[in-house]
C-alpha cells in the first residue's frame, strides 16, 4: 500500500502562489454566480455553486481513501 510522501519538503512560494490563485478563482466565481442569480431572480446559480463547493471539499476524502497520489520521486 503506498504511502504519502512525507519526507518531501513542500514549496512555500509555490503554495503561496496556487492558495493566492484559487481564492482569487473561487472569489470571482462567487461573484459571477451572484450577479447571475440577481439578473436571472433566481437562486439556482447559488445552489449549483454551493453544491459545487461542497464536491470540492469531499473530494479530498476520495483522494486519501483510494491511496491516490500525485509525486513521483
Amino acid at each position: 500500500m503506498p504511502t504519502p510522501p512525507a519526507d518531501v519538503p513542500v514549496n512555500a512560494t509555490g503554495q503561496l502562489v496556487m492558495t493566492v490563485l484559487t481564492s482569487c478563482a473561487l472569489l470571482a466565481v462567487w461573484f459571477s454566480g451572484w450577479r447571475m442569480s440577481r439578473s436571472k431572480g433566481t437562486p439556482a446559480p447559488l445552489v449549483l455553486l454551493a453544491g459545487s463547493l461542497l464536491a470540492g471539499c469531499i473530494e479530498p476524502m476520495y483522494c486519501i481513501a483510494f491511496h491516490l497520489w500525485y509525486y513521483v520521486p
